[in-house]
């Protein structure tokens, strides 16, 4: 029997069941779905400037003392994760160490150990190491020792203070005070050690824990200025004045070959992250667009401050930043591959990060507040990995796979564009990669494959290049001796202006007459200038003579130095945009055709000014016109070789960049001895005399434009203070 529900009963349940299973629904997407980042991700590009990316790691969950059930830990230093995927942790505060399996679960706490039938205790420990024999090395640091136990805690040795051997005296002063702070050690049983303190670099222990010297002793690197008023000082300023003393490390650990990857304590720098080979050279390549120093210092985003470092797979490495959080990952060339982390309260962002590590592809990091958050990767975060896996392991045609999966979601990953062309070059097709390296602005890629594709082109196409050049060759001669034949049997024509008015003195319309004579004078300037242009390779050939004529004889003139002048600018603006890939760094998208321009005028015309005001008082005969056409005139050998030099710059690889640069400073050079050649003769100046003035002219220029800036300043506070006094005039 059928029982029929009142329609309003019946709309109530379908509408109930529905919320109900669209409830569900939501919650299981929600639940299927990782935390959001409380943070941004980004990469630097080739000119440094800060691009977003998505995001590669994300935060899985964060364990405190209580989560562990061991306590509220007390302030936190040192995190390991060991070959075999044991979590051991430095709670420093409560003077412990605790171990913990691949799923965080505590296994052990170490707080104590028996020496010599004593129960003896931790003060301290700062820094903690596992080895793959499952050695615990402790970094003691306040009891002055390493203290070494095995895999259940049960004391193997003790490392204290280094012994110094006669070897080794006058190295570690009477009244050191042992604090080791860190250690690792290395495949072959060594053991490095950080203490504070120091600053001749890392301590290294033999096999048999004997103190053996330091290596990677951090270099001091004071700057110009600072040696100059070290120079200058009096004695009592030199001794207020702190020592050039060299950084601490600040934490190390040991990669897969056994190289020491180590950070320095202090802001970010070029050299802050290290990679030490046993002889403590550092080892590090840095052919990134930026080196490994997370932020530079110009970013608005904050200076980096490194705490600790972790080697990973393949020779990448993560340093994390513990002035603002971050986390910064780097591939073996020094490629920054991304960035995530943050400083915060929320999950994911830290108040205190003190240490980093890896346990398979998570990510973990110890904030000394007393807790540490692992962090998981996302699709994007795999890609990369497994892009950068399968291309060190040879399978470079999957890498290019996996690298066009990384460019789908993130268009502006320059190192996908490499990756690509590093497998299409070794694949054989070079179009294909140097146009993949070009997109990603790697340019020693690009000059790597478009030296076999040069050599390749050339080797087929060889005897058709000869035989081109020489036609051309034969053709440019055959016009020459042409044209000289035919303005040989020519003759003068009369173009002075008594010719041109004796020639139209009959004309019977006044108006006619004067649109005429005005047509034919403006053709008469210019063949005046075209022949006063030509005359500039004359004074190029003949410099003295050609200075002393462009005085005396007027040959030269104003409309043709400006004419240079121009040439000169658009020259420099086309070296800039066309220079070949390789050899040009510019960011294109940045120019400004004014700006290039304003900064060859300005100093053109700052150099004849100041030039004019100091020879009129050191008794010199020349006039501003003439100062002005002959530093043009000067210019002329910046033309005639920059242009032809950009043209070939696109021929050319980055073994003959040296070349290039050459060429291009010979020019510069060539167009200064011009200069001061024009100085001399126009002043009518010694040579001694002459380079007294060159010096005083620029010196000169250096205050013009000093007191420009402080002027062009103070009107710019005039006008902000007369707005704002306006602004209290309108509001109140």
């Amino acid at each position: 029997m059928i029982h029929r529900l009142p329609a309003r009963r019946a709309l109530w349940l379908v509408a109930s069941l529905s919320f109900s299973i669209l409830l569900a629904a939501c919650s299981a997407s929600l639940a299927a779905t990782p935390l959001e980042a409380p943070y941004y991700s980004y990469i630097y590009d080739f000119w440094s400037y800060m691009v977003p990316a998505p995001q590669a790691y994300l935060p899985d969950r964060v364990y405190d003392g209580d989560a562990l059930g061991v306590g509220p830990l007390k302030d936190p230093l040192d995190l390991f994760v060991s070959a075999d995927r044991h979590v051991y942790l430095a709670d420093t505060g409560n003077n412990r160490i605790i171990c913990m399996d691949s799923n965080y679960r505590v296994t052990k706490v170490i707080s104590g150990f028996v020496n010599n039938g004593v129960q003896d205790k931790f003060n301290k420990p700062e820094g903690v190491f596992v080895t793959a024999a499952g050695e615990i090395y402790v970094a003691d640091t306040v009891n002055g020792r390493v203290v070494v136990l095995d895999r259940e805690g049960n004391l193997l040795r003790i490392v204290g203070p280094p012994e110094l051997s006669d070897e080794y005296e006058g190295i570690v002063s009477e009244d050191f005070v042992y604090r080791p702070r860190k250690v690792a050690v290395s495949p072959t049983r060594e053991m490095y050690v950080i203490a504070r303190d120091v600053f001749d670099g890392l301590m290294k222990y033999n096999a048999g824990g004997n103190f053996s010297g330091f290596i990677g002793a951090p270099r001091v690197a004071p700057t110009l200025w600072e040696r100059f008023w070290a120079w200058i000082a009096t004695d009592e300023q030199r001794e207020r004045k702190a020592l050039f003393l060299p950084i601490e490390y600040v934490n190390i650990d040991i990669d897969s070959k056994g190289m020491i990857m180590a950070v320095e304590q202090g802001t970010s720098k070029k050299e802050s992250v290290k990679r030490l080979n046993p002889a403590g050279e550092d080892v590090l390549v840095r052919a990134g667009f930026l080196p490994p120093m997370g932020d530079p210092a110009d970013r608005s985003t904050g200076i980096s401050v490194f705490a600790d470092i972790v080697a990973r797979e393949f020779g990448t490495y993560t340093v994390l930043d513990r002035q603002y959080g971050r986390i910064f990952t780097y591939d073996s060339l020094g490629n920054l591959l991304y960035v995530f982390g943050g400083l915060g309260d929320s999950v994911g962002l830290f108040r205190l990060p003190t240490a980093i590590d890896t346990l398979g592809s998570d990510v973990v990091v110890l904030d000394s507040s007393g807790s540490f958050t692992v962090f998981k990767p996302t699709e994007y975060g795999k890609l990369i990995t497994a892009a950068l896996a399968l291309y060190n392991s040879g399978r470079y045609e999957e890498a290019t796979e996996y690298w066009k999966k990384v460019l789908r979601l993130n268009a502006n990953y320059d190192m996908a564009y490499s990756g690509i062309g590093s497998a299409l070059f070794r694949q054989g097709d070079y179009i294909g990669a140097m146009t993949n390296f070009r997109l990603g602005q790697n340019r020693a890629g690009y000059s790597e494959a478009f030296a076999v594709y040069r050599r390749e082109v050339v080797g087929q196409h060889f005897g058709t290049f000869a035989t081109v050049v020489a036609i051309v060759i034969v053709l440019i001669w055959v016009f020459a001796r042409a044209r000289a034949r035919a303005s040989s049997r020519l003759e003068p024509a009369d173009s002075t202006a008594a010719g041109i008015y004796g020639a139209y003195s009959a004309q019977p319309h006044a108006f006619h007459y004067q649109v005429e004579h005005r047509n034919l004078l403006m053709k008469d300037k210019i063949r005046e200038t075209l022949r006063a242009l030509r005359f500039a390779f004359h004074v190029l050939a003949h410099p003295f003579d050609g200075f002393w004529e462009l005085k005396h004889e007027k040959r030269g003139n104003l409309a043709a130095a400006n004419v240079i002048l121009l040439f000169v600018v658009a020259t420099l603006i086309f070296m800039r945009q066309y220079t070949g890939f390789v050899l040009n760094k510019n960011d294109l998208w940045q120019l400004n055709v004014i700006t290039e321009a304003l900064g060859v005028v300005v100093p053109f015309i700052l150099w004849c000014a100041v030039n004019w005001a100091l020879t009129t008082l050191m008794e010199g005969k020349g006039t501003f016109r003439e100062i002005v056409i002959a530093s043009a005139y000067s210019l002329l050998p910046l033309i005639l070789v920059i242009v032809p030099l950009t043209l070939v710059s696109h021929f050319l690889v980055l073994e003959e960049a040296q070349i290039y640069y050459l060429i291009l400073v010979l020019s510069m050079i060539w167009a200064g001895l011009m200069l001061f050649i024009g100085t001399m003769i126009t002043h009518e100046y010694s040579f001694a005399k002459t380079i007294g003035t060159s010096v005083l002219v620029v010196a000169g220029i250096g205050v013009s434009l000093f007191i420009m800036l402080l002027f062009s300043t103070v009107i710019n506070h005039m006008i902000v203070f007369a707005i704002d006094i306006y602004s209290e005039a309108v509001l109140r």
